[in-house]
């Protein structure tokens, strides 16, 4: 199956495999940006998981490209939306899939 390309960045992504404990996992990552699937030994997951992933709709307010960006406060890693042209961003979140799912229903 094909890997969709970072909803996040639009980056390439690839398939990753490691050995551990005395087995094989699989994850996906983008190579621009970092992002990934959880580890798992079922490759097809890994894939599945990556190509199901919501991808961050436009700006709501001007239609520009949005994407996400870490960053640390208070020694916690978190994350923001914000649109590349108008500069408007979401509130702060550690959880990816809920700050994308909160995004996308603004109107």
């Amino acid at each position: 199956m094909k890997i969709k390309s970072c909803p996040f960045c639009g980056g390439s992504a690839s398939l990753d495999e490691n050995e551990f404990e005395g087995g094989k996992v699989y994850c996906v990552y983008c190579e621009n940006c970092g992002a990934s699937t959880g580890a798992s030994e079922d490759k097809q997951r890994v894939i599945d998981d990556w190509n199901k992933r919501e991808e961050i709709a436009p700006c709501p307010f001007c239609g520009g490209k949005a994407s996400i960006g870490e960053f640390e406060a208070d020694g916690e890693k978190l994350m923001s939306i914000a649109c590349e042209d108008c500069g408007i961003a979401s509130m702060a979140s550690d959880d990816e899939a809920e700050l994308i799912a909160l995004w996308n229903r603004r109107a």
